[in-house]
């Protein structure tokens, strides 16, 4: 969760842009209706290496349908579409070691 006010629910991506957008509609057009909207941008990345900053990916999930789906469940059909559209390995990390990359 990213704002105190609001129970949308954010996800954090170190990926392309483009294979993230992807997945996200794919998903949106296969939830048909469960989930209200789900907005793909790019942020800035505490992660700085050689200089450089780097960009992650932030997809918010706006009005899921809990019922429907769990968000467990709904991240998880995320990543199983990503590995299988570009067919990569996704590494999960804890929030502390993320944000510290």
């Amino acid at each position: 969760m990213r704002d105190y006010d609001s129970d949308n629910k954010v996800l954090l991506f170190h990926a392309p842009f483009a294979l993230v957008k992807d997945v996200c509609q794919k998903l949106f057009t296969m939830m048909q209706g469960n989930v209200g909207n789900i907005i793909v941008r790019n942020e800035h990345s505490c992660r700085v290496k050689n200089g450089k900053c780097y960009w992650r990916v932030a997809v918010e999930i706006i009005d899921l349908n809990e019922s429907f789906i769990s968000f467990k469940d709904f991240v998880l059909m995320l990543i199983s579409c990503m590995k299988n559209l570009a067919n990569c390995t996704i590494r999960h990390f804890r929030t502390e070691t993320f944000l510290n990359l």
